[in-house]
Formats: C-alpha cells, structure tokens, sequence
C-alpha cells in the first residue's frame, strides 16, 4: 500500500486504531467534458460523456482500493 494524503483516526474493536483512508482526487476533465455534452444537446454526446465519466470514478475507486485499503489498520474501504 501507499500513504494516503488524509485519514481519520478511529477507535479499532481491540482498542487500536484504524484508519479511513480519504483520497481528494476528481476527475475534473472526465466531469468538463459531461458538461461540455449538456451544453451541446446532443444526447449521444451526454450518453458518452456519462459513460467515461463512471468509467473514470470506477477507476480512480480501484486505484484507492489497491493503494489505501489495508485492513485490519484502515476501514474495509475508503473515502
């Protein structure tokens, strides 16, 4: 794993803590080019602009996943 750039301490079940890993990236351009597509009008641009955008999320939800998530010291997901 990785050193997220924030986490919240919580109190763990045996008395340790354990950290919720939280991750500050967007996907800024993926989210312009949604939009972009709205501005257009053209559904067809909405529909594909929507598509990579989730694409995009789900992406960047694995990388934190694999990166940040490492119980039992963190949560069984993150932020």
């Amino acid at each position: 794993t990785e050193r997220v750039e924030y986490a919240v301490r919580l109190p763990g079940d045996d008395g340790a803590p354990v950290y919720l890993p939280i991750d500050s990236k967007f996907p800024g351009d993926a989210y312009a080019n949604l939009l972009d597509a709205y501005d257009s009008g053209s559904p067809e641009r909405v529909h594909a602009a929507v598509n990579a955008l989730t694409a995009q999320i789900r992406k960047e939800a694995r990388d934190i996943r694999d990166k940040y998530v490492a119980p039992p010291h963190t949560t069984e997901f993150a932020v």
